[in-house]
């Protein structure tokens, strides 16, 4: 009970510390200025084909793009703030302070990831509550998985966040961002492939010809080993709209990044233990 009572205070004390700082506040009110823009979007009459579009189909499509778009900013949001919060407690002497208490290193990691972690989900969770509302408001139309698909993004957050926080032990700020930003990158990259091998145009196209098919075997490989956040992001949109998700791979994405995060919150509690405390 005393060890979830030392969690609870360091998870409450990173979450409001992060609150109050500036740059918290300027990036949350940019991000809400520009969700607030897609209004726009849905007012008008779209026309295809000499066809009206109807505006819940208006609706989806654009409420669909921003929740990735939020997911992914989200993700960068949480690159950003797990990559100097070790180095800047330890110059300013709060890391210190807190482990000359009864508090052991673990009990420290835990708390901090687990603080960025809520914080930065509460923040993505607000900016799709803001879409989700808008597009009731506007079309009167409610999307009732578009919350939950939320919560299922959370999980890409608690992996950049461990990861990330394990990056900064041995790196400098500017490198974990890259790597991180490489690894979402990658994982964009390697659905869109993945999602243009199913076209069955392209499919019809190789046919029969295999010595047109390019040699993928170790790109496949290095995709399907990677983390999935991109997949994650594209298994939880799928709940918006109540589409099937096919991915690639025997490991559902989910299973995927939850091994992820248990492998960097495991290498992260053992690795700090080396580190020198001043």
């Amino acid at each position: 009970m005393n060890t979830l009572k030392i969690l609870l205070h360091i998870i409450r004390h990173t979450i409001f510390d992060q609150v109050k700082q500036k740059s918290f506040m300027v990036i949350f009110i940019i991000c809400g200025f520009f969700v607030l823009g897609i209004k726009n979007c849905y007012q008008g009459n779209y026309t295809i084909n000499n066809q009206q579009v109807d505006s819940g189909i208006i609706a989806l499509g654009a409420s669909k793009v921003m929740f990735n778009v939020v997911s992914t900013l989200t993700m960068m949001i949480a690159a950003l703030f797990s990559m100097r919060i070790l180095k800047r407690e330890r110059g300013d002497g709060t890391q210190s302070a807190i482990l000359s208490k009864p508090v052991s290193r673990n009990e420290y990691i835990m708390g901090k990831a687990a603080g960025l972690w809520i914080v930065t989900f509460l923040f993505m969770f607000a900016l799709h509550a803001i879409i989700f509302t808008i597009g009731f408001i506007k079309t009167g139309e409610a999307m009732p998985g578009y919350l939950f698909a939320s919560l299922l993004c959370s999980i890409d957050i608690l992996f950049v966040v461990c990861f990330v926080m394990l990056l900064s032990l041995y790196l400098p700020d500017f490198a974990c961002f890259i790597i991180v930003s490489a690894l979402g990158l990658f994982s964009y990259i390697g659905d869109g492939i993945y999602s243009v091998s199913q076209n069955r145009m392209v499919q019809e196209a190789f046919t029969g010809n295999a010595s047109k098919l390019p040699d993928i075997s170790m790109w496949k490989i290095v995709y399907l080993a990677l983390p999935k956040l991109s997949t994650v992001q594209l298994f939880a949109s799928s709940f918006i709209s109540n589409e099937s998700f096919d991915y690639a791979g025997p490991i559902h994405p989910m299973i995927n990044i939850v091994l992820y995060c248990t492998i960097s919150i495991g290498l992260l509690l053992v690795l700090f233990r080396k580190q020198d405390i001043a």
